[in-house]
């Protein structure tokens, strides 16, 4: 039986996230536990810290669309989604991937045109 490749995001804005139980290190810890409860291959953990999820976005320079660019681990991840071999990311919660409307727009949209979930 073939595994189910994952990857997973972290990220953290303020001290006081990192003092209410949502560390990067917690968050890693929680996200490779539910993948080896859940018997997903977990790639890699991409992450950023003190990156806002609100002013995440500009035009990029050869897409016609958006990019993150003030957050290089979510760059970096979806980067790696390209490849076409990871079927989710795992993340604590989805605030850790978009806080905004905007945000979720366009990170389902990446997401979804590179057949990639979030659990």
């Amino acid at each position: 039986m073939q595994s189910v490749k994952v990857v997973g995001y972290k990220r953290v804005r303020t001290e006081l996230q990192r003092e209410d139980g949502y560390s990067l290190e917690y968050q890693e810890r929680e996200i490779i536990k539910y993948c080896k409860d859940n018997h997903l291959e977990l790639v890699e953990v991409y992450g950023d810290e003190a990156k806002s999820g609100t002013k995440a976005f500009a035009a990029s320079s050869g897409e016609q669309e958006p990019e993150v660019v003030f957050r290089p681990g979510l760059v970096a991840m979806l980067d790696r989604l390209k490849q076409g071999d990871i079927a989710f990311v795992v993340v604590l919660a989805t605030n850790r991937l978009w806080r905004s409307q905007e945000a979720n727009l366009l990170i389902c949209g990446r997401l979804k045109r590179l057949g990639v979930g979030v659990k």
